[in-house]
């Protein structure tokens, strides 16, 4: 029927309801346009669209666009609601479904929008409005429906029903009633009606940040490509670009995918660059709020778009809401309920608030190592749970209690619990909880519990230790130690030994011995044996390496004699271990095997524990250069399990370079620098600095000045001592000493040099770098292993002293390396 024969229903309902569709109205019109009269129940029906025409394009929901259309082919679903979070594009999609969908329904599709409506009674006038079904006499509303709609195949679409939800019982009621009827409700949350079947709606598709796709990948990418189209429509010029890249992925991620965020992130394109968007995004919900004139209220502003589903919670649920803001990166429910129920308020369900959340797309489920409830929030909605945490006064007291549950759990995963059989499990929690830890940290430090932040810091520092944070501990270490009032003498004593054991990982002995030399002491004073002994093994364990192999010994017999006489075996087992690694420091290869074997003995069949793992290394070190192969590499392999078990980045690198210079002396090169690879990555990923340039040494037999100027020659050669079980040959030592030497002309240390030298290999993998090449691209292009470019794209960010593949671009480009190769 042409338009000029349609007219607009406007009684009662407002306006805006009825923009889009086409319906007929009151007798008047009819007569007017030349439409046939029908009873007050009878519509004009047919296979047309009846609802708006979206005005861009739908990106990155080809796969929920055919999950939605496949639904609602099938014969078994009747009521298909699209679920997700606020901005997250319910809408457009339904709409995308609904208009794909059109021509399987023969009397239309019909688009009933539901935002402006105050009351759930509403729902069903407001359908019949739509359709221009009129209610007959005193006959009710929903029979009259039911009359008019019981033999026609039609799609009603019915756009947020989550705030008018009581109505959904006469919405199935209608749907059971006209058995070729299909209903397409959008909701952020489910109708929990019988029948219901769900379309979840999540965020769009992320880039991956390191490394940074190119440029032609990172354009594919949904969120990315959302953030483009829309910016390219407001301010013309605008596009992807090296100089912007980073910025504009970055942005994506941090407005968690979410299409609403990223549309309105791309309108403050016409003013902003995406790194100055970037760095204005810790107040987002304030810079987000310039969306379209014609949309929604709620869809114009962020802030307006979550407001509108927190003030359809109750009460109790707000609460909660606004107290999980504090969470960085999710919670578990037992946290949630320590920390979103005050002592002195009144019990509630906290799993019954968390599933109502979950229902509003609040939170998401995260997973969880222990197979546990764990939810989330995107930070989006976070910023403003925690604006309402403010305007309600309740930050301080819910910050306090979320510190004090991560005290408790930190101090639950500490040493000597922490390296047991236990171990793989709490490291594995710790891991999850770390941005809740660091939350906790800085919340402490900031307000001025030096106690509980130092408390917390020396109870984390094995955590960063065996998971690589060196430089990420060292600092949160310093910062508690360095508080005043000073905190109390046994928790400064363990954080001290904690920055001395960190320290020592990163070569820098003379500090290392000092923290340990202060945390001795005080442990003395206030009569603490087990944690003295602690001290002073990590105590001798640095002087060997800084070359005082006298001091040590003594040290480490007062820490041996300290657990022996307190009849703890494993701290035993772990005094022997580090023993026999610093005579293998020291080249007293017999007397370490001793140690090792003993320790061994003593702990019977027990392969459980950390001081297992390393005793079972050095012993297999050991093995392979006394020439029982098979031996060794059954010993480095139970060492590498435990290690890989306990999530300990040193130790299996360790155990790695242990078995590569094992085949390779089998000459087995494959497995050999497959193994070795592994272990320079793992090391320089862990920060261990000296075993990386042993490493280093043994794959390359040359490593980068930088490490030479941090660690020194001397502890080098006691550190390949220790890792491979025998002297350095010759050859190296040479190798070694010569870069010593050159190491003091680089700049800081002397006249200024030339240029750092890059390999023939490294400056090609360098050029690729530079033309935004992944390194699977790299490897492709260079038929090489991937962990073989990680380890070219390491060396070279070590030599030319850069920390990202931007810094190592511009080093590319100012150097002639692109025109080079």
């Amino acid at each position: 029927m042409a338009a000029s024969k349609r007219a607009y229903t406007m009684t009662r309902i407002p306006k805006k309801l009825t923009i889009g569709l086409q319906v007929v109205d009151s007798d008047r019109q009819r007569q007017a346009s030349g439409v046939r009269e029908y009873p007050a129940h009878r519509v004009e029906f047919g296979a047309h669209y009846h609802g708006p025409l979206p005005l861009t394009t739908l990106i990155g929901r080809q796969a929920e666009l055919e999950d939605g259309c496949r639904s609602l082919q099938n014969p078994q679903v009747r009521l298909l609601t699209v679920t997700g979070a606020p901005g997250a594009g319910k809408t457009r999609l339904a709409l995308a479904v609904a208009e794909s969908a059109h021509a399987d329904f023969p009397d239309g599709v019909w688009f009933v929008p539901l935002a402006p409506l105050q009351r759930p009674e509403l729902v069903l006038p407001t359908i019949a409005q739509v359709l221009g079904v009129r209610q007959a006499g005193r006959r009710p509303l929903l029979e009259t429906l039911t009359r008019t709609l019981r033999e026609r195949r039609l799609l009603l679409v019915l756009d947020n029903l989550e705030h008018v939800l009581p109505a959904a019982p006469a919405v199935v009621g209608l749907l059971a009633a006209c058995p070729v009827l299909k209903l397409l409700a959008t909701s952020r949350a489910p109708l929990h009606v019988t029948g219901e079947h769900r379309l979840h709606v999540a965020p769009l598709a992320l880039p991956r940040l390191e490394p940074l796709p190119s440029l032609v990948d990172l354009a594919q990418v949904p969120s990315v490509r959302l953030l483009i189209e829309r910016a390219e429509a407001i301010a013309p010029g605008f596009g992807l670009s090296a100089a912007n890249a980073r910025a504009v992925a970055e942005l994506c991620v941090r407005l968690d995918g979410l299409p609403l965020a990223i549309e309105l992130a791309a309108a403050r394109c016409r003013l902003m660059e995406p790194a100055e968007l970037l760095a204005h995004l810790d107040r987002r919900l304030a810079l987000l709020a310039d969306g379209p004139r014609d949309a929604p209220p709620r869809q114009q502003a962020l802030r307006a778009a979550i407001g509108w589903s927190y003030e359809l919670l109750a009460p109790a649920e707000q609460r909660l809401f606004r107290r999980l803001g504090v969470f960085a990166g999710g919670c578990t429910l037992e946290a949630a309920a320590a920390v979103g129920l005050a002592p002195e308020e009144p019990a509630v369900d906290v799993l019954e608030g968390i599933a109502s959340l979950l229902d509003h797309s609040l939170l998401h489920k995260e997973p969880d190592p222990a197979s546990a409830l764990r939810v989330a929030m995107f930070e989006t909605m976070r910023a403003f749970a925690f604006e309402q945490l403010v305007a309600q006064g309740e930050v301080e007291a819910t910050q306090w209690r979320h510190a004090r549950f991560f005290v408790d759990l930190a101090e639950q995963a500490a040493p000597p619990r922490l390296d047991g059989a236990d171990g793989p499990a709490l490291v594995s929690r710790l891991e999850v909880e770390h941005d809740n830890l660091r939350a906790a940290l800085r919340w402490l430090v900031d307000h001025g519990d030096v106690e509980r932040g130092v408390q917390l810091a020396g109870a984390l520092w094995s955590f960063w230790e065996v998971h690589g944070h060196l430089s990420e501990g060292l600092t949160w270490l310093d910062a508690a130690l360095s508080r005043d009032p000073p905190a109390s003498a046994p928790a400064r004593a363990r954080a001290l030994i904690g920055a001395a054991a960190l320290r020592r990982e990163r070569g820098d002995f003379a500090a290392a011995a000092a923290s340990a030399r202060e945390s001795a002491t005080i442990r003395r004073a206030i009569g603490d044996q087990a944690g003295l002994a602690e001290s002073l093994l990590i105590l001798a364990n640095v002087v060997a390496l800084a070359g005082e192999p006298t001091e040590a010994t003594s040290l480490a017999a007062e820490c041996l004699a300290i657990r022996r006489q307190r009849h703890d075996t494993v701290g035993t087992a772990w005094a022997m271990a580090v023993l026999g690694l610093m005579l293998m420091f020291q080249a007293d290869f017999t007397a370490a095997r001793a140690h090792f074997e003993q320790a061994l003995a003593l702990r019977g069949g027990e392969r459980d524990n950390m001081a297992d793992a390393w005793l079972l290394r050095g012993l297999g070190v050991l093995e392979g250069c006394d020439g029982d192969a098979l031996r060794a590499r059954a010993l480095l392999e139970q060492a590498l399990d435990l290690f890989r078990a306990h999530g300990d980045v040193g130790g299996m690198g360790a155990s790695l370079l242990g078995l590569g210079d094992l085949a390779l002396r089998r000459n087995d090169q494959t497995a050999g620098r497959a193994n070795l690879d592994e272990a320079v990555a793992r090391l320089a990923q862990g920060g261990q600095l000296a075993w990386h340039t042993v490493a280093l040494l043994r794959l390359e037999g040359s490593v980068p000045s930088r490490l030479l100027e941090e660690i020194g020659e001397a502890p080098i050669t006691g550190y390949w001592r220790a890792a491979l079980g025998r002297d350095m040959p010759p050859s190296i030592a040479a190798n070694l000493t010569l870069a010593t030497r050159n190491s003091t002309s680089m700049p800081g240390n002397g006249p200024a040099s030339s240029a750092p030298v890059l390999s023939p290999r490294e400056r090609q993998v360098l050029a690729l770098v530079a033309r935004h090449y992944t390194n699977r691209e790299v490897a492709e292009e260079l038929v090489l292993s991937i962990r073989t470019v990680e380890r070219h794209v390491a060396n070279i960010y070590a030599k030319l002293g850069v920390s990202s593949r931007r810094l190592a671009t511009a080093y590319a480009r100012d150097h002639g390396v692109l025109a080079a190769n």
